[in-house]
């Protein structure tokens, strides 16, 4: 039989598995891709806001950093629905509360690093930094507790 070597190297995966595998991985990568750009127009919102919030108005950087998060969150939320990932299932006013609430451990993460970050550098080099870390946090929750297959998550609690 042909196939493809598994993950684990002990055998073989059948042709159809090994080809779902790789449709799997190809929307996945999509997925990623998009969600990064939707992340890199959230950014630029993010970044236009917070610059002109610390610089023209003299904000402190925490709250200016909650205020234009808050914004790129709703901006993110809006797309990502559509977009990156449509036809995701639950109703939408649940995954907005299960999105804000990855957002706020985000937001955390974000808050704190520009805040210390800010003290040895200027604060838009902090917030850039802060900005990759945040991605990382909001695309692994995101993918898997907000737009996931609730049933697969469910029978993989079950599972444990």
């Amino acid at each position: 039989m042909s196939g493809t070597p598994d993950d684990e190297g002990s055998g073989v995966v059948p042709p159809v598995q090994g080809f779902r595998s790789t449709i799997w991985r190809t929307i996945a990568n999509a997925r990623f891709f998009r969600f990064g750009m939707v992340g890199v127009a959230n950014t630029a919102t993010d970044f236009v806001l917070f610059a002109f919030l610390v610089q023209a108005t003299g904000m402190h950087v925490a709250v200016a950093n909650v205020l234009s998060y808050s914004a790129g969150v709703l901006q993110s939320f809006t797309i990502n629905s559509a977009w990156t990932f449509r036809g995701s299932k639950g109703s939408k006013p649940h995954r907005f509360v299960v999105f804000c609430l990855v957002n706020v451990i985000s937001l955390a993460i974000s808050t704190a690093l520009v805040w210390l970050l800010s003290l040895m550098i200027p604060p838009l080099v902090a917030k850039a930094a802060s900005a990759a870390a945040s991605f990382v946090v909001n695309f692994s929750l995101s993918r898997r507790l907000v737009f996931g297959d609730w049933r697969q998550l469910s029978a993989m609690r079950r599972d444990c």
